[in-house]
């Protein structure tokens, strides 16, 4: 989808009617002509973990950790670059390496390189349009090189950001479009906002982009810091999203909100279809 305007990539809140899903835990795969590509559509949640996102000495290393990291079985791991050889070591799902310039890679070696499974870039919607248009490329970039490109998006789900909902559709549309196979939402203030949380992932699932569907690709990261995080935990999973990223210590909490939430509203389809 290049070259859309925002105005005509975001469909009217005032028409909209409220969006729900029942995720189906099989995907399958098709051809799309858009894209030129494949598409994967339903599935199960993808559930990411950060606990060793942040550099460490080798000496801190925790494999005890690790290894309950990897009895969570999640999706990915995001892992820093000092750590990579290490984790590597195990048998592991996807390394996600974060990326702030391009020239990095040329730091890598061929080891880690091949170690490396995918690439997550930060990206701010309060970023200035310049260091937005920075960003965006350094997604282009990465997405050249054959590896899957993760975005953080740190947004505003506070009260005040009901003002850059739309903005915040438009930063995330600009990621997909620059070929971002996942971008998880992540909120620099709290407390988080219900309505303006539920506003933002709405404007978000209504985007039309070429490639995987919106809703396979967008998701939430959670710390549980401040309040609001469970209750955004279940309004997108009852949206139908599909991307959850925490660290180890609260991806069981993760995990059982994500499935209850979907066991609640598989029930609730059922008992409607028996009362047709």
């Amino acid at each position: 989808m290049k070259g859309v305007c925002l105005a005509s990539r975001l469909v009217c809140s005032h028409w909209r009617v409220p969006v729900t899903c029942i995720r189906t835990l099989s995907s399958k795969t098709y051809y799309d002509s858009q894209s030129g590509g494949f598409i994967t559509v339903g599935g199960g949640p993808q559930t990411h973990d950060t606990s060793f996102a942040r550099k460490q000495a080798s000496t801190s290393f925790d494999p005890i950790l690790l290894q309950k990291v990897l009895d969570m079985k999640p999706n990915s791991l995001e892992v820093d670059a000092s750590l990579i050889g290490t984790v590597s070591q195990s048998a592991t799902p996807p390394l996600y390496l974060k990326i702030e310039q391009y020239s990095e890679l040329n730091a890598l070696s061929k080891e880690l390189m091949a170690a490396v499974g995918g690439y997550i870039v930060d990206v701010r919607v309060s970023d200035s349009a310049s260091t937005r248009a920075e960003k965006l490329d350094l997604v282009r970039r990465l997405h050249g090189t054959g590896q899957p490109v993760r975005a953080l998006c740190y947004c505003d789900l506070s009260a005040s950001g009901s003002s850059a909902v739309i903005s915040t559709g438009g930063v995330i549309g600009d990621l997909v479009d620059s070929g971002a196979k996942s971008v998880i939402l992540h909120s620099h203030t709290e407390p988080i906002d219900l309505d303006v949380s539920r506003e933002v992932l709405e404007e978000a699932l209504y985007l039309d982009c070429s490639g995987d569907p919106i809703r396979q690709r967008l998701g939430v990261h959670v710390t549980f810091r401040g309040r609001g995080d469970e209750e955004v935990l279940k309004q997108a999973a009852e949206l139908g999203v599909m991307h959850f990223s925490a660290a180890a210590g609260h991806m069981p909490r993760v995990l059982g909100i994500v499935r209850r939430q979907e066991q609640e509203q598989g029930q609730g389809q059922g008992q409607g279809q028996r009362g047709e």
